[in-house]
């Protein structure tokens, strides 16, 4: 990496020399004695308003915009805030686990070589950079288990899907598989009468076969989402915490947590507890009051501590579904 240009001391001086932080000329004695002469000064004040008032450089970044855009409208701040939605409730972890599936048993040849199997606390782990007869491509590595059949406390596991690792895998006829990261799904029977899904999503997946279109696994997202939802025999819950970037539309990222919602007797299904912030396109976060004490589906959001207006979003897709919390499309 080439090494960066730093400013001459005599630039940095002047520079400094408006806020007190350098000495003026001849302050410091002569030129001869150590001190800055008359003609460097002036070549270096030159500069130096270069590097104050040009180009932004590591060290004179630029300064924030003077007259930057108009905060988000309610209504654009809605779309976003139902998007993330929307986007939480398409984000169905056997989407990533049946991608892997069939991409890796699809076209891996481990019999003459690729990629490389072993094993790792009973996973199925490879490490590789190669090519198959077929042409289907290997590189990075991967660990994977799909199990199940055990007891953990409360919970008798019915299904167990884990996926970690840094890989792509490219078939022979281009369809590109990325997996940066970890997708884990516990699916399981609790004692107390009730089914429960937990786990996360957590990094940058894609899968462009065209089977998958319209899911999760085909938009640029990148997630840590974590996530545990249950299905009572009477009512449905959720909480999720994390963070998503590179969403869709107006909003481009939100972080959040302790968002929860039980559609149980006495309990707010049309809007969460716990804390949300959405940030724009320009950068700016937006806080939502939640938990008003008002169950209609809407909360005030604000700027910088400044109140702007309110929103309103459907939450319900989260806690009305029948037999599995996600919907693929």
């Amino acid at each position: 990496m080439p090494r960066p240009n730093h400013p001459s001391p005599a630039l940095r001086c002047a520079a400094l020399l408006a806020l007190g932080a350098c000495a003026a000329p001849g302050a410091a004695g002569s030129k001869a004695e150590g001190g800055a002469g008359a003609a460097e000064l002036a070549a270096a004040d030159s500069a130096a308003a270069f590097v104050l008032e040009g180009e932004p450089t590591a060290y004179a970044p630029a300064l924030a915009d003077a007259d930057p855009p108009a905060p988000l409208a309610a209504a654009a701040v809605a779309d976003g805030l139902q998007r993330l939605i929307d986007h939480l409730h398409a984000l169905d972890p056997l989407v990533h686990h049946d991608a892997y599936t069939a991409m890796f048993w699809g076209y891996a040849d481990p019999e003459n070589g690729c990629p490389e199997m072993g094993e790792h606390n009973g996973m199925d782990l490879w490490r590789d950079e190669c090519e198959t007869w077929s042409g289907a491509r290997f590189d990075g590595f991967n660990l994977n288990v799909r199990a199940g059949g055990w007891v953990d406390g409360p919970l008798s596991v019915l299904t167990y899907d884990w996926v970690t690792g840094h890989s792509t895998i490219t078939s022979p006829e281009g369809v590109f598989f990325q997996s940066f990261g970890d997708v884990d799904l516990r699916v399981a029977d609790h004692s107390g009468g009730f089914r429960v899904w937990d786990g996360f999503v957590f990094g940058d997946f894609v899968w462009e076969d065209p089977s998958a279109a319209g899911t999760w696994v085909q938009q640029p997202t990148s997630h840590e989402v974590y996530f545990l939802y249950e299905r009572h025999s009477a009512h449905r819950t959720a909480r999720l915490d994390g963070s998503l970037t590179q969403l869709e539309g107006p909003i481009l990222a939100a972080t959040f947590a302790g968002l929860s919602l039980s559609s149980a007797t006495g309990a707010c299904a049309a809007e969460p507890s716990g804390s949300l912030d959405l940030r724009d396109t320009e950068g700016r976060w937006y806080t939502l009051g939640l938990g008003d004490g008002v169950c209609d589906g809407c909360a005030r959001y604000s700027l910088d501590g400044v109140e702007l207006g309110e929103v309103c979003a459907d939450w319900s897709a989260l806690t009305t579904w029948e037999s599995w919390p996600w919907a693929r499309e």
